[in-house]
């Protein structure tokens, strides 16, 4: 068992600890943890389709140009917050990290 799972042991003495042996969680807590993101990813796709009616109604684009921003973005997502998510998990600072990311972003934006 590794530093982690036994800390949490620990700490947590008298509440079942979710972790197995080789730091997997059960059946149930996935099922658990994935439910509660339906909640999110529900209103998520809300705000997403009354902009894509924004963007087709009162803008007047029309709806392939509209799906098309959304899958550019969506694009750009998963490969910023792989590349982003790489560069802080492989920083030799455990200590601060995302300091010098977050900072770096900061830098960028404020001279807009």
């Amino acid at each position: 068992m590794d530093h982690y799972a036994s800390r949490l042991e620990e700490d947590h003495a008298g509440i079942q600890n979710p972790v197995t042996q080789t730091g997997e969680l059960h059946r149930k807590e996935k099922i658990a943890y994935g439910a509660g993101d339906i909640g999110y990813n529900f209103l998520f796709d809300l705000g997403q389709i009354y902009l894509l009616k924004f963007y087709t109604d009162t803008l007047g684009l029309p709806a392939s140009i509209a799906g098309m921003v959304f899958l550019v973005t969506k694009i750009w997502d998963a490969f910023s917050d792989f590349t982003i998510g790489t560069i802080v998990d492989h920083r030799k600072k455990s200590g601060q990290k995302g300091n010098s990311a977050l900072s770096f972003y900061i830098l960028q934006f404020r001279w807009r």
